[in-house]
């Protein structure tokens, strides 16, 4: 019996035959984003993040790596392919309106037409993921695509994929929570949480990396929330977001 091939080879080089763990950060560049400082928080983590996934070899080979802006339209910043291709911007472009299910959508369709891709290629899907981040509530969009993004991700939930949304001050934390059931959305108490943010996502796709297909993944958990408290000193947030220990 032959040797199992490790690589492709094409034009543009050899392409690593390894699992694919897709990956899509999908930012909302609202002018909001932009005023609270999270946008460029946000600019300055990215370049500690690609460093760091450089220095796993293995997660460099199996990842595939997107980039999603959205405000009233949505950008593909950079689209599913290898993360050593990918140089992280040095600005975003801000604009008015916050149309998240549009993003959500476009980013589903984008991330199921890759898989079709890497499936003519002959290369496996090991998990997928999308990582929301918002300041905001739905707006600039009909209000039934919001129904529609819940009803795409609870459709990918059924194969390997997951789902995470990350709100910073201002983001309707009621609206994030309809997206999955099978998560809490994280509240980000500090823009500045973001290089921790990142940190932990990269630690989370080191874990995927060395998992077995199909097989329920531990993540580690994600930074300690500082909780809200209403008049009465009530707590209304949890320090951690449920459902973050696993994939």
């Amino acid at each position: 019996m032959g040797r199992k091939r490790l690589t492709l080879a094409t034009e543009r080089g050899p392409v690593s035959m390894l699992p694919r763990i897709l990956c899509a950060v999908v930012v909302d560049v609202s002018a909001s984003t932009f005023a609270s400082g999270a946008l460029d928080a946000i600019i300055a983590a990215l370049p500690q993040f690609r460093d760091a996934v450089l220095k796993d070899s293995l997660l460099t080979r199996k990842l595939s790596w997107a980039i999603v802006a959205f405000s009233d339209t949505t950008q593909v910043l950079f689209p599913y392919g290898p993360v050593t291709e990918w140089v992280p911007p040095e600005a975003l472009e801000h604009g008015n309106g916050t149309a998240m299910a549009t993003a959500i959508i476009e980013t589903i369709h984008l991330q199921a037409e890759h898989v079709e891709y890497l499936g003519e290629q002959g290369i496996p899907v090991q998990h997928k993921l999308i990582l929301f981040i918002t300041d905001g509530y739905p707006n600039n969009e009909p209000p039934e695509r919001f129904e529609q993004a819940v009803q795409l991700i609870e459709e990918a939930e059924q194969n390997d994929f997951s789902f995470f949304s990350i709100g910073v001050e201002g983001a309707d934390m009621n609206m994030l929570r309809r997206l999955t059931s099978r998560r809490t959305p994280l509240r980000l108490a500090d823009v500045n949480d973001f290089a921790k943010f990142f940190a932990w996502l990269n630690t989370s796709l080191r874990v995927v990396s060395v998992s077995q297909p199909g097989e329920r993944i531990k993540l580690p958990d994600p930074m300690k929330t500082k909780p809200r408290k209403e008049g009465s000193g009530k707590q209304t947030e949890p320090e951690n977001p449920i459902g973050w220990g696993e994939i």
